[in-house]
């Protein structure tokens, strides 16, 4: 019933990215245990909206999982259950949507259980190139392609800082003895894109990655159909009419501080209408409902409130369908967009954000006792300046809202959000170590371009502290003028600094880091990869060299580690 589905959302996105099957492929390398006490897991990846990005590549390698949450990864630690695709497979993240999937396995046996995380492994952009890369024509096992306002076209490496940690998605996942568990991973490219800028001014990307798994039994979906006499031509950006238009279905935070996008999709031209499909969604409780947000660039935001998907809408393969006309299925009633007349606002930081590998999350509320900010775009900072390296359009004006009916057509009405005509909520996001920022009201008028200070997020209480040393040798001023050094862990950059001082003549610098058991609470986070990202100014693309720590340093429970790296 869940292939039924896809394969109904390919029809209903006609001429564009569902798909009604995968690739599946690797064994696991864990024996079987015993028959009463088994169960089996199938995987699929899924990828999100990428406004500004033509293709995101990734190409993955295998998929771990383990009952404690605090574990930390370890290739030869037996109590994980690991399971390794029979040869890596390259996926573009920015076609795995609209109810498009992608399945890595199926039915690969696990120990039944509840796992506490589960870890997604992928092949580093620097590494020998995967024969599935190769078969793209891709230059990177990681890559990126998009194409800059002057309409130059990029490919440039997903710069990973290390792979040997894998990206970390917490559970807990139940597998059910003699049962298939089937799972879908989210990754939601917009949030994990971090981009920095370059010597040669074509800006870089590495990654904040950002994961979710919804079990595919437990799913439903939405789909919309939208007028699309306002949307731009296809690859055309200009300033009458809509482009990078995205709809998001949206549903409370964990802290409940704010409405999160848990799945979205760019919104797509066929034939008759402007299409979109979210699939696969988390499941919601017997009365949960999500909010549907659709903004885009010179776009009026819409808001759909109250919008049910199921898992029996599932089973019966119907999805939820915004822009239809229940007294007369077979002709819709589309949603109607409309355009912001006096264009987007613009704006950016003036001033580097600390961390600076942040997150900055725009929202606008609807008027209301108990209305949460709808998130409308998140942002990440460049994790060595803490600010932005592209400004970010926000669409003020009056939310066009309507609430989901099953039995009648949708009626917008434009509505004044609670933070006023041209008002925005923001608040930053750090580390996994930090907790988020105070909500800050910003003022952004129809087609300015303004810089703001951004509310700063806070460290965590409890934690301990470690102190990492790192002596650094090696390479020539020929060779490089420039080098930075990263730590990150799972959830992506924690710190970085400059030590382009140091090529040639070497040096040691100390840094110190949260550590400890307060930091295996929050993910296992407190074991870090150490590299180094080294390159010629006068050539940053051909020059660029990673050089990394062989083995993570794990301050899980040390007080103080050491670590040397050499360049070339």
């Amino acid at each position: 019933m869940r292939r039924m589905l896809r394969c109904c959302l390919a029809l209903l996105v006609a001429a564009c990215l569902a798909s009604c099957g995968g690739g599946s492929g690797g064994s696991g390398d864990t024996p079987a245990p015993a028959p009463s006490v088994q169960g089996s897991v199938s995987l699929s990846l899924a990828g999100g909206a990428a406004p500004g990005y033509d293709h995101v590549w990734v190409t993955v390698s295998a998929v771990a999982l383990h009952t404690q949450a605090d574990r930390a990864w370890g290739q030869d630690d037996a109590s994980w259950q690991v399971i390794r695709l029979a040869s890596p497979r390259t996926l573009d993240l920015a076609a795995l949507t609209n109810g498009a999937v992608s399945a890595l396995f199926s039915g690969k046996v696990v120990p039944a259980g509840s796992y506490a995380q589960l870890r997604l492994f992928v092949l580093p952009h620097d590494a020998t190139l995967a024969d599935a890369a190769k078969q793209l024509n891709l230059a990177y096992n990681a890559q990126v392609d998009y194409t800059d306002a002057t309409g130059v076209q990029h490919q440039l490496p997903l710069e990973l800082a290390d792979a040997t940690l894998g990206l970390r998605v917490d559970g807990p996942i139940v597998v059910t003895a003699d049962q298939d568990t089937d799972l879908a991973l989210q990754w939601d490219i917009e949030r994990s894109l971090a981009r920095f800028a370059a010597d040669d001014g074509a800006d870089r990307l590495m990654m904040r990655p950002d994961l979710h798994w919804y079990d595919l039994s437990a799913t439903g979906a939405i789909v919309g159909l939208m007028d699309k006499s306002l949307f731009c031509a296809a690859g055309v950006k200009a300033a009458n009419c809509l482009y990078d238009v995205v709809a998001s279905a949206e549903v409370p935070s964990a802290d409940g501080r704010f409405k999160r996008s848990v799945r979205s999709a760019p919104v797509v031209l066929g034939d008759s209408y402007a299409v979109f499909a979210l699939y696969p969604l988390p499941a919601l409780s017997a009365d949960g409902r999500f909010d549907v947000v659709i903004r885009g660039r010179n776009m009026q935001t819409m808001v759909v409130r109250a919008v049910p998907a199921s898992a029996a809408d599932l089973l019966a393969a119907t999805p939820t369908q915004l822009g239809a006309n229940p007294a007369d299925p077979a002709h819709p009633v589309p949603m109607q967009p409309a355009l912001l007349s006096q264009g987007d606002a613009s704006v950016s930081l003036s001033q580097p954000l600390q961390p600076a590998s942040a997150q900055l999350v725009f929202g606008r509320t609807l008027p209301g006792s108990g209305e949460l900010p709808l998130e409308l775009v998140a942002a990440n900072t460049d994790p060595f300046t803490g600010r932005l390296t592209q400004a970010v359009p926000l669409a003020g004006g009056a939310l066009r809202v309507a609430t989901y009916s099953a039995d009648t057509v949708l009626s917008f009405a434009d509505v004044i959000p609670a933070e006023g005509d041209s008002g925005f909520s923001v608040m930053s996001l750090g580390t996994r170590y930090d907790d988020a920022s105070a909500t800050l009201l910003l003022t952004a008028p129809a087609g300015s371009a303004l810089a703001f200070a951004a509310p700063t997020p806070t460290a965590k209480s409890g934690l301990g502290s470690a102190a990492l040393t790192v002596a650094l040798s090696g390479g020539t001023p020929a060779s490089y003028d420039a080098a930075q050094l990263v730590i990150a862990d799972v959830a992506g950059v924690v710190q970085t600094r400059d030590v382009s001082s140091l090529i040639g003549s070497g040096g040691t610098l100390s840094l110190t880091l949260p550590a400890g058991g307060a930091a295996a609470s929050l993910g296992g986070t407190a074991v870090y990869a150490v590299a180094l990202r080294a390159w010629k100014r006068s050539a940053p693309a051909s020059s660029l060299r990673w050089v990394r720590v062989a083995s993570p340093v794990d301050l899980l429970s040390a007080t103080a580690a050491q670590v040397s790296l050499t360049l070339p």
